[in-house]
């Protein structure tokens, strides 16, 4: 019997050792039928870990085939690992992630399961390798997976200051952040501060923040919370921004609705009725059920108008309204290009009193006529020094004169 196991276990753990994971469970199995005192003393982690391989680090539909497998599997490694161990950690890890996946998951759920690890004992380090092309490839710690995911239930729970509290804890304790999930986690944090109450806070954080990532959602969220404190013009000019701003309009139904009703504020009806008929309009195109108030909205209009509509030509239509409110001509500027960077990328105009940094994409006619000395006109923009790490203003929406 003892020769018996000896070359059950050779053969199991080359086995293990050679990712054969099937094999190696069906050979351990055998020893532990044989000698359950021995299999436990000298052979439970080749079987755990062969467990974790085979029947928890699988595929979505694997799972969902058979979810009361999984589910005993899980309980298996969870009874006879030690809390904060490896094994225990990965295996709720996997869990967490794939319950995130479904749709219909509960927060509270979620965060149970994640309450059970200890985030100081997961792994700090990402993990880097070369893809089959080459390609340097980097993955988020699990340390960074679990602030990341627990943030975000937080957030969905309405837990805002405790949301707030591990947004803290992860720009502090994580060194290298993948997906700029430390520009996320800020976001989070300041989502979190302005429904508390605390704008100001909320809103020094999501400027900082649209400096380094010029985002259309980052800009709504900014008018949104001016909206909110009813400064109407400054919300108008971000949400104007934000709808310039690259992204696909089905996602800006919200920014949409939202200019309407400061359109209504400022008795613009023309334009709030634009904008009003463009999110019914793609609600219809997408399939999408109405809100209340949009099903009262489209009681006032002709039915034609939703039966003719076209997303491409309406958007055109509404670029014109957007551009009009920004480039307001009583704030034209003129002046000269002083000078262009060696990257060909940036420069500098100049003006009677100061000088203004602008992007050469900003120019809006051929490249090759942007020397310097050419006479142009500019807007100002919102711009951010890094050098002097100070917001400033940057020349935008160039034009020859």
């Amino acid at each position: 019997m003892e020769k018996e196991i000896d070359l059950l276990k050779e053969s199991a753990i080359m086995n293990y050792k050679n990712k054969d994971f099937n094999r190696a469970i069906n050979e351990l199995d055998k020893i532990k039928t044989i000698d359950i005192n021995y299999f436990e003393k000298n052979l439970k982690f080749y079987y755990l870990w062969s467990i974790y391989h085979t029947q928890i680090k699988i595929e979505k539909n694997l799972i969902e085939s058979n979810y009361n497998k999984f589910q005993e599997n899980v309980k298996y490694i969870l009874h006879h690992t030690k809390k904060d161990d490896l094994l225990y950690n990965m295996t709720i890890m996997f869990v967490v992630e794939y319950l995130e996946s479904k749709s219909n998951y509960k927060a509270c759920d979620l965060n149970k399961w994640l309450d059970k690890i200890n985030p100081d004992t997961l792994n700090s380090e990402s993990l880097s390798f070369k893809s089959s092309d080459g390609k340097k490839v980097s993955l988020s710690s699990q340390m960074e997976k679990w602030y990341s995911i627990k943030t975000r239930i937080l957030e969905k729970a309405e837990e805002y200051k405790e949301c707030i509290k591990y947004c803290d804890m992860a720009l502090e304790k994580i060194n290298d952040f993948h997906h700029n999930n430390d520009i996320w986690f800020q976001r989070t944090k300041a989502l979190c501060l302005w429904k508390i109450g605390n704008s100001k806070n909320a809103m020094e954080i999501l400027k900082k923040i649209l400096n380094k990532k010029n985002e259309w959602f980052i800009q709504k969220e900014i008018g949104d919370i001016l909206l909110e404190t009813g400064k109407i013009e400054e919300a108008k000019r971000y949400y104007i921004d934000a709808a310039l701003n690259n992204g696909p309009s089905e996602m800006k139904i919200k920014l949409f609705w939202n200019l309407a009703d400061i359109f209504e504020k400022k008795n613009m009806i023309e334009e709030e009725k634009q904008h009003r008929i463009f999110v019914l309009g793609l609600r219809q195109v997408y399939g999408w059920k109405l809100s209340s108030i949009e099903s009262e909205f489209k009681k006032t209009i002709p039915e034609k108008l939703l039966n003719e509509f076209n997303e491409k030509k309406y958007i055109k239509s509404l670029r014109k309204i957007w551009e009009s409110e920004k480039w307001d001509s009583g704030n034209i500027i003129e002046g000269i290009i002083d000078n262009l960077l060696p990257n060909g990328q940036s420069g500098f105009i100049s003006t009677k009193n100061k000088r203004y940094y602008f992007l050469t994409k900003e120019f809006k006619g051929k490249k090759e006529q942007l020397i310097p000395g050419l006479k142009v006109s500019f807007y100002l923009g919102e711009g951010f020094d890094k050098k002097k790490n100070i917001e400033t203003k940057v020349a935008v929406n160039i034009k020859l004169i």
